[in-house]
């Protein structure tokens, strides 16, 4: 019997949704996509409140896997204890400082304006990671957790790949 796909994705992102509003870094909406999101505009809510981005997950592939390392297992046997392993994809997306085209050119970002963004990133980060590190009931084990920007700013993208042991029902 495998778990819910669906209540296990709003699990996890109930979690970092709620872990991003304690920590005062909420997102305009936390939702379900079918494969990756697609990326409106991300730098303000429609209510005019300031706040920033959009939090998704979407499910990419289920397989056996080893019950230790959830790691995908090739050769299945039938009598064999195994686990199944689900892999998920959380994306924050958030603004980020702009270039701006000018009639004499380009305006970058001011410095102060790009150190705030650069630490605002790390707060994700690290609210991002520990809300599904410590996610209530899950067993799970990260794939990686990365970053992808437009060069010129305005939209980026964090996301959080994790492979979660969805055996069970």
């Amino acid at each position: 019997m495998v778990a819910d796909l669906n209540v296990v994705a709003s699990q996890l992102l109930d979690c970092v949704c709620a872990a991003l509003e304690e920590a005062e870094r909420p997102a305009c909406n936390c939702y379900p996509t079918i494969g990756p999101p697609l990326v409106g505009p991300c730098c303000e809510c429609e209510d005019g409140s300031g706040i920033t981005g959009d939090l998704t997950i979407n499910f990419e592939t289920m397989y056996p896997a080893d019950v230790r390392t959830l790691d995908r297992v090739t050769q299945v046997y039938p009598c064999r204890q195994r686990a199944v392993a689900a892999d998920f994809t959380i994306v924050l997306t958030r603004c980020y400082p702009t270039v701006t085209k000018t009639a004499d050119g380009i305006e970058l970002p001011t410095i102060e304006d790009q150190e705030q963004a650069a630490e605002d990133l790390g707060r994700d980060l690290n609210i991002v990671w520990q809300a599904l590190t410590c996610c209530p009931g899950m067993s799970m084990r990260w794939r990686d957790l990365a970053v992808d920007s437009d060069p010129e700013g305005g939209c980026s993208m964090l996301a959080a790949r994790i492979t979660v042991d969805v055996s069970g029902g």
